[in-house]
């Protein structure tokens, strides 16, 4: 007859048993715990890279745009500035459209004649800002419609000046000085410049929440 097992019978023989599962659970519990350490430290890698990623983004449209404004708009823009000045000076208060004047005949001396003589040298140094960075317009309206209408203007003024186009007002009176050009340079720079404040913000408040 055999004997009865007692609890400790069974203990003794479910205990590999027990070992083995209660083993297994440590196991599952250290893998759980090395697979979210795991995965913690791929995501702070990947923020990290991320991170980096927007910096390098940042610091090239930051490098854009300062050529943009050093190189192009802000240049070009002095120089119209400069020019509008001294064509103030040349109409003294008159009212007339320079171009319409020259090929109508009028001629000029004395300060008229030197003033006007700056005004198409700097009509010449814009033209070569133009030629050289024409790759960094990036408005449209400037690049399809204003920026060609002031080199035809520029070309046009010149001929005339030189007395090479005379009379026949009415049909160059398309390239008199395209007047919103003007505007629209003021307006890209502000823009330009609003911007660059705006990356610098950006990062300064990152610098801070780190």
């Amino acid at each position: 007859m055999e004997e009865s097992k007692t609890f400790l019978d069974y203990l003794i023989i479910l205990s590999p048993v027990a070992i083995s599962i209660f083993a297994l659970a440590l196991s599952y519990l250290a893998n759980l715990k090395l697979s979210k350490q795991k995965d913690k430290e791929l995501q702070k890698d990947y923020k990290l890279k991320e991170t980096d990623l927007l910096e390098k983004i940042k610091e090239y449209e930051r490098k854009e745009i300062y050529k943009k404004l050093n190189e192009f708009y802000s240049p070009l823009l002095i120089l119209r500035s400069t020019s509008k000045a001294l064509h103030d000076t040349f109409k003294n208060g008159r009212k007339f459209r320079t171009l319409t004047e020259l090929l109508g005949g009028s001629s000029y001396d004395g300060n008229d004649l030197v003033v006007l003589n700056e005004i198409l040298v700097i009509g010449n140094k814009c033209k070569e800002i133009i030629f050289n960075n024409s790759g960094l317009i990036d408005d449209v309206r400037l690049r399809d419609t204003h920026i060609p209408s002031l080199l035809n203007h520029f070309l046009i003024i010149q001929k005339a000046f030189d007395g090479k186009i005379k009379d026949d007002v009415q049909r160059f009176e398309n390239y008199v000085f395209p007047n919103e050009i003007d505007d629209i340079l003021k307006e890209k720079v502000e823009e330009l410049q609003q911007r660059l404040i705006t990356l610098n913000r950006v990062d300064r408040e990152s610098f801070d929440e780190s």
